[in-house]
């Protein structure tokens, strides 16, 4: 999912007799050809049998790709696990010759990732306590902002505070901004927008939609809620949060 996440187009591969040893398969950096992405879950330095295990899938993936006219260009080997000047000596020594590059990712990389999209790490690795505590003190922020806006709370603060009178529509896109980026912190899979109007508006074609939920009849002043989830990654099969899961 992390690679996913850094490469919004990458598909990740479902383990199968025909997978063709391609673990996450995306668009190279030129453009010209594909990168393929052979994950490993060894977290120590390589024995004779791991290192036999990749040597066989970089094979399965040249027979693959040569057997369906596939370019690739890249090839990563990616595990948590600093290499060694023999891992590299070993890397180059059978994916030389082949026509790509040949790379090895290595927990520095991972843990880049991993800094970079920690809600991934929060949503697989952790219990979920986490993300509920961050979520409640950024709608806890959102409320705080909400409650020091308008006229009560004017007159509370006297001068220094808000200006008396009626909320003005500058005064709540700060408040709006905060709720978009609370909804928009804990879920890797799918992003959501979200709209509160008075007349049906219509659905924006926006990359990754994956549907649009409206509420309401539009009786009354904004009364329509509008809900869009919108997929980060490609080929991601998880359901999206919808809005009455929370109500």
């Amino acid at each position: 999912m992390l690679l996913c996440r850094e490469n919004p187009s990458a598909v990740r591969i479902r383990p199968s007799r025909g997978d063709g040893g391609i673990d996450v398969l995306a668009s190279s950096r030129d453009g010209t050809g594909v990168a393929v992405y052979q994950v490993k879950s060894f977290t120590r330095n390589l024995t004779q049998g791991q290192k036999a295990q990749a040597e066989r899938s970089f094979r399965r993936l040249m027979d693959y790709a040569k057997g369906r006219g596939l370019q690739v260009t890249e090839w990563y080997l990616t595990l948590p696990v600093y290499p060694t000047n023999e891992h590299l000596e070993w890397l180059s020594g059978f994916t030389d010759g082949h026509g790509l590059t040949a790379e090895w990712r290595g927990l520095n990389f991972l843990d880049g990732l991993a800094a970079t999209y920690p809600s991934v790490i929060d949503y697989y690795l952790r219990d979920g306590r986490d993300r509920l505590q961050a979520a409640l003190e950024s709608l806890t922020a959102v409320l705080r902002m909400s409650m020091r806006i308008g006229p009560a709370a004017a007159a509370a603060e006297g001068p220094a505070g808000s200006s008396p009178g009626p909320l003005q529509p500058a005064e709540a896109a700060g408040t709006l901004a905060a709720l978009h980026a609370a909804l928009n912190e804990h879920d890797p899979h799918f992003s959501y927008d979200y709209s509160v109007d008075s007349a049906r508006p219509e659905v924006p074609d926006q990359p990754g939609l994956v549907a649009a939920v409206q509420d309401g009849d539009g009786k009354k002043m904004g009364d329509l809620q509008g809900f869009r989830p919108l997929r980060r990654v490609a080929g991601g099969t998880s359901r999206p949060a919808q809005p009455h899961d929370h109500r």
